[in-house]
Order: C-alpha cells, then sequence, then structure tokens
C-alpha cells in the first residue's frame, strides 16, 4: 500500500486531500479532504491546513509516493504556491509528481460519454468576462488533449464560434462540460451540456492515480503552471489552428 496527496490552490478556494492505494488498482482508500476558503492568502492558509490534515491521516510528508497538483489556469499567486509546494514535497518524499490543468479536472469529474475517445470541450469562469477553453478526448484510461495542448482564453462573445468550430470539424457528437456561469454563453444546443461543480483535490485524487497507472512508460505529464492570460491581459485566439 503507497500514499497519494493532492494539491488544488489554483481558485478561492483551497483543496487538500490524501488516501492510500495498492498497485495496480485505480481506487483511493481512506480518502482525507480539507477546503478552505482563501482570506490571508494560499501562502498563510495552504501549510497549516496540510498540517492538520496529514496529523488526522497520521502521516507525515516524507510518505507520499505519488504526489499531484492542479497547475491552472486560476490565481495566479495561487497556481504558483502550489506547484512550489508540491514539487518541495516530492523533494521530500522522493514521491512521483503529476499536474494537470483546471479544465483536464473538470473533464474528470464527469460521467463517462456513450463513446470512449469522445470529443468533450471544457469551460471555466475565468472572471472579467472572460472564460477559459479546451478540446480534449475523453478515456477510459486517461485524458489525451486534442489539438489544444494549453487552455485558451476566451470573451463570452468568442464561444459559440469557437463550439461551432469543433461541431463541423468532429464528425462525432462534441459534449461540453461547465458551468452554471459559462451556459449562458453557449451555443443554442445545449443538449449535451454537463453541469459539473468546480474542480477538487477529491478529483485531482483519483485522476492522478488512474493517469499514473496507465502510463506504461512511466513518462510525467506537463509540470509548467497554466496561467493562459498573458501579461498585457491578450485573449488568446479562439480558435485552434490544425
Amino acid at each position: 500500500m503507497a500514499s497519494i496527496l493532492a494539491i488544488d490552490t489554483s481558485t478561492d478556494i483551497g483543496s487538500i486531500a490524501l488516501g492510500d492505494y495498492h498497485e495496480g488498482k485505480a481506487i483511493v482508500d481512506h480518502v482525507h479532504h480539507h477546503t478552505y476558503a482563501v482570506v490571508a492568502g494560499h501562502a498563510e492558509q495552504f501549510l497549516p491546513a496540510l498540517q492538520r490534515l496529514l496529523t488526522t491521516a497520521h502521516l507525515t510528508p516524507s510518505a507520499f509516493s505519488l504526489i499531484a497538483v492542479n497547475r491552472g489556469p486560476g490565481s495566479f499567486a495561487g497556481v504558483r504556491m502550489g506547484l512550489a509546494s508540491a514539487r518541495a514535497l516530492c523533494l521530500v518524499s522522493g514521491a512521483t509528481l503529476l499536474a494537470a490543468t483546471r479544465l483536464e479536472m473538470m473533464v474528470a469529474a464527469m460521467d463517462p460519454p456513450h463513446e470512449d475517445n469522445a470529443l468533450v470541450l471544457a469551460l471555466a469562469d475565468a472572471s472579467r468576462g472572460e472564460f477559459f477553453a479546451g478540446a480534449y478526448r475523453y478515456s477510459s484510461r486517461c485524458l489525451l488533449p486534442v489539438c489544444v495542448e494549453e487552455p485558451l482564453l476566451l470573451s463570452g462573445t468568442d464561444i459559440a464560434s469557437w463550439y461551432a468550430h469543433w461541431q463541423r470539424t468532429t464528425p462525432e457528437a462534441v459534449s461540453v462540460v461547465g458551468d452554471t456561469g459559462v451556459a449562458a454563453h453557449a451555443h443554442p444546443d445545449t443538449s449535451r451540456w454537463v453541469l459539473v461543480p468546480p474542480p477538487s483535490a477529491e478529483v485531482l485524487l483519483s485522476w492522478a492515480l488512474r493517469t499514473f497507472q496507465s502510463s506504461a512508460d512511466g513518462s510525467i505529464r506537463e509540470l509548467a503552471p497554466c496561467y493562459v492570460r498573458a501579461p498585457n491581459g491578450t485573449i488568446t485566439p479562439p480558435v485552434p489552428t490544425k
């Protein structure tokens, strides 16, 4: 049996989860989960919250063999701190480090589409009237990004054309996962929309274990922070190019 830790500090709700797993089984047992509303800042609240969770689970920072972290997009300071903390804990424990974007976590949280390898578009509120958007192939084994390696930043008026682009270029049905904040900007055909709650460390926990155990070559996913917004606030072009 080994232990796994997941960290999400990408929004104004911090989330930490940990548990145990057995080699070859994609199920996390004895899960402990803690969330906190950011008041003073993640830097001031994260470490005390983690220490309380470790105490509850009777674990030390060196106990983990797998650590997962949300690498954004979201709060610049939160994403940066979450990644730095995850890397530091990996140095202490020797754990493997995996990272997922906020949109990958949203796709992981939805019920599986009827078709394996189905195209799923993910949308999340980015504030300022803008939205994070990404296209993914849903796999029963892992998440495989399609065409867009990093999430895009769209204005509300760009969502319909972005959605229409994928409908035109994809022969199969397209599913969309998002929240009520983006549903109002959707294409009129919302029959395949799935609404999910904000991502949490618990979702990241199961995603990381599934991804880790399905990677036969032992490869580690991208660990760079995903901020999306450029320093000057420009918006990424809404339609990906082939």
